[in-house]
């Protein structure tokens, strides 16, 4: 709406000057006209073969000068006011293009810089390891956070394994590390959840169980001046 009002303002303001620059040039020609015309008619009064000057018409012919110059320098005036206001007008529309152009840069930058520090997050991946009596029974799991940034570390890194229990709390971990910041059952924490058999033999079980171990933890952690939350296999989300 602001951008449609300068615009028709602008258009106005040109009308009017141009209106007014031909209006006044017509105005000058015509009174220029209409005083020679007059004067030259009325310089001379002949009567019976005699001829002598009209001082009045003389006079007025000054007067209509002088009115004429007034004129024109009402028309100067009008002209420069409008000058003005076009210079105006046109320094707003340029301050504000620049403004506008500033803020969808800082924008495009901050967008960049959020997209930076998202694939950053995206490399801290959970992985689940379970530990196996007889090929049969899980009697242990344990939580593996790995930090794939080649240059940032994690902060604060913390969690749950719904079922078994929290993630304690760990400062740092460094750029291209790991962690194991839990450890449930026979070589770790106790819980109530283990032993127990695993749905069916070999390799295939093993990794079944350990996916679905997988799923069930959630960590959050503090990357790139920003806090994320991270469940299971799923994408990175911001929290703050």
């Amino acid at each position: 709406m602001n951008d449609k009002l300068r615009h028709g303002g602008r258009r106005a303001a040109e009308w009017i000057e141009q209106f007014a620059g031909r209006t006044g040039w017509a105005l000058l020609i015509l009174a220029v006209g209409l005083i020679i015309g007059w004067w030259a008619g009325s310089y001379t009064a002949c009567s019976q073969a005699k001829c002598h000057v009209r001082v009045d018409a003389i006079e007025a012919a000054g007067t209509w000068v002088g009115g004429l110059g007034t004129m024109a320098a009402v028309l100067f005036a009008i002209n420069a006011f409008q000058a003005e206001q076009r210079n105006r007008l046109e320094e707003q529309l340029r301050r504000d293009r620049e403004e506008h152009l500033a803020v969808v840069a800082a924008l495009a930058d901050a967008q960049e810089e959020e997209h930076r520090a998202r694939a950053d997050a995206e490399l801290v991946i959970i992985d689940a390891r379970i530990r196996v009596s007889d090929a049969s029974h899980v009697m242990g799991v344990a939580v593996v956070v790995r930090n794939h940034s080649n240059a940032t570390s994690i902060y604060k890194l913390s969690g749950e394994i719904v079922g078994y229990g929290p993630i304690p709390p760990e400062h740092e971990v460094p750029a291209g590390r790991w962690s194991y910041p839990a450890d449930y059952g026979s070589a770790g924490t106790a819980t109530d959840q283990l032993p127990t058999p695993l749905a069916g033999e070999g390799d295939d079980a093993r990794r079944a169980f350990e996916q679905n171990l997988r799923a069930r933890v959630t960590i959050t952690f503090e990357m790139n001046d920003r806090r994320w939350r991270r469940a299971g296999n799923d994408p990175v989300e911001l929290i703050s």
